[in-house]
């Protein structure tokens, strides 16, 4: 059970060394390539989707066990933000998620 969203620890990462970041990321969608932001929680090398901060079920849970990691450039919305992509690649597909931040 991954740790509920907004708060700092819980039962299954508490004193375990686990890696635990929550927030925002952006992904693009297959229809029309738009963006839509989700909120991810990596607990682990588990990575839970959620629509909103505050739904208690996941959309979708990711292993990313075997799964690499490459920054990509520095992208630039029309309305002037700036867009920090990397791309998840896993075993049999690739996937590309946005930070609004570089932290």
């Amino acid at each position: 059970m991954p740790c509920v969203p907004g708060t700092d620890s819980c039962d299954s990462c508490e004193g375990k060394n686990s890696v635990h970041y929550e927030g925002e990321i952006l992904k693009k969608q297959k229809r029309g390539g738009t963006l839509k932001k989700y909120w991810f929680v990596l607990l682990g090398k588990e990575l839970y989707s959620y629509k909103n901060q505050s739904d208690l079920k996941h959309k979708e849970m990711k292993s990313l066990a075997g799964v690499f990691l490459k920054e990509e450039l520095e992208q630039f919305t029309d309305n002037g933000m700036v867009l920090h992509p990397f791309m998840l690649i896993f075993p049999n597909k690739r996937r590309i998620y946005y930070l609004a931040s570089k932290e």
